[in-house]
């Protein structure tokens, strides 16, 4: 069924006309919109509703005789009145304009480099003789990662897991964590044996991100804001949780100096956003300034799961034993 043009008239028509013509990847932009403006909840609770059905159904079925709660829901958000398809389009247009990177972060991102460099540079030397000692394969790894405005590009990092891990285990794991709300730990939280020696400590501590300052410089990524996320991950986000993008992905943001791995995914995306928003120079100096106690704390709290997975292994050789 292809999309019909609303007619015109107020908002409310042509969001019926959009629920009764438009399939699932059509009406995206309309709850964007929502989203966008100020309605982030409204808007998720509809999706939430709609994204069980097939994409390739209409979604009046769904409307007409699924969906009577979403259709209260939507018929009760307060919108801009009158709304006709040409004044819908143009606020689109607007809304989903790329945003632009402000120059200070650009020039924030180049001093901190230029000022760290006499000590990152050395220390990364260290880490890429320490991953050649202990492991066989490639010094750096490269992956495709989503960054500004949805733009895909290949992200460095220090090598930290064997030569040809498979990586459907954690694919299915930060699927479980998206849809859940349990908090988002890493699966190397309960061992990992993908993980090469002091692997572990290298990803406790961000030593393992360093070569992402060759992303900053090539203006990929800056130092602080939302993590650099995968390209199978974005392709289940919802329409209010794709506005993280309007900003660059950095090496800390946020959400890492406020939880991280204690938070949901829900979380992390609020505080994404956030930061999108409300980005400034005082507050990105404020969060590099919070980064190195929060890794301190990653790596002790690392630590001592490590010990306790350790007293956990005794416990069950010993009880095996003894059968």
């Amino acid at each position: 069924m292809g999309k019909t043009k609303p007619q015109g008239g107020s908002w409310g028509d042509l969001k019926l006309d959009l629920w009764k013509n438009s399939r699932i990847e059509q009406v995206r932009s309309c709850f964007y919109d929502l989203c966008l403006i100020k309605y982030e909840d409204r808007a998720k609770q509809i999706w939430k509703k709609t994204s069980s059905e097939n994409h390739g159904s209409s979604i009046q079925n769904s409307y007409e005789n699924h969906s009577l709660e979403s259709k209260a829901v939507l018929d009760t958000t307060p919108f801009l009145k009158p709304m006709t398809p040409s004044s819908h389009k143009a606020l689109s247009q607007k809304m989903t304009r790329p945003a632009e990177i402000p120059r200070w972060k650009r020039t924030l991102d180049v001093v901190f480099i230029l000022l760290t460099l006499p000590f990152v540079l050395p220390l990364a030397v260290c880490v890429a003789v320490l991953i050649r000692m202990v492991s066989a394969g490639p010094v750096l790894f490269r992956q495709e990662r989503v960054g500004y405005m949805g733009r895909k590009f290949m992200c460095f990092k220090f090598r930290t897991m064997f030569v040809g891990a498979e990586t459907t285990t954690h694919q299915g794991h930060l699927q479980q964590l998206m849809k859940s709300d349990a908090p988002m730990v890493k699966l190397d939280a309960r061992g990992d044996s993908r993980i090469i020696p002091f692997g572990l400590l290298l990803r406790s501590s961000g030593l393992d991100e360093l070569p992402q300052l060759i992303n900053v410089l090539r203006g990929e990524m800056s130092i602080v804001g939302p993590r650099p996320c995968l390209p199978y991950e974005s392709d289940d986000y919802l329409p209010w949780q794709r506005e993280r993008f309007n900003t660059l992905p950095g090496l800390t943001g946020l959400w890492q100096v406020k939880g991280k791995n204690l938070t949901t995914f829900d979380e992390m995306m609020q505080m994404d956003i956030r930061y999108t928003r409300e980005k400034t120079l005082w507050l990105d100096l404020a969060i590099i300034l919070k980064t190195v106690p929060a890794i301190a704390g990653q790596v002790w709290q690392a630590r001592r799961r490590k010990k306790t997975l350790r007293l956990e292994a005794q416990s069950r050789r010993a009880y095996e034993s003894s059968l």
